[in-house]
């Protein structure tokens, strides 16, 4: 979550949301065209293309469990989230 603050603040900001909430509520009820999306996508596949240019690698550290997998042998390994390379 802090990720997601310090790089994309603006989804987090209430006036967005609520903006985003009552424009799409109107594409819903086809008051308004469908391509109200892209004023908000293509700002966002921007930010996304940036971000992963200059965000801060995170090394999560490794949890081990103390058995081996049935399968391959080797030492299983707990997971706490997806693996992500910017």
């Amino acid at each position: 979550m802090i990720f997601l603050i310090k790089y994309f603040p603006d989804l987090f900001d209430y006036s967005f949301t609520a903006t985003m909430e009552d424009e799409l509520d109107e594409v819903s009820r086809e008051k308004e065209p469908g391509g109200r999306q892209s004023k908000f996508y293509q700002p966002l596949e921007s930010k996304l293309a940036l971000t992963e240019q200059s965000a801060e690698h995170v090394q999560l550290p490794v949890e081990t469990v103390d058995k081996m997998c049935p399968e391959c042998g080797k030492q299983l390994i707990v997971r706490t989230g997806k693996l992500v390379n910017f």
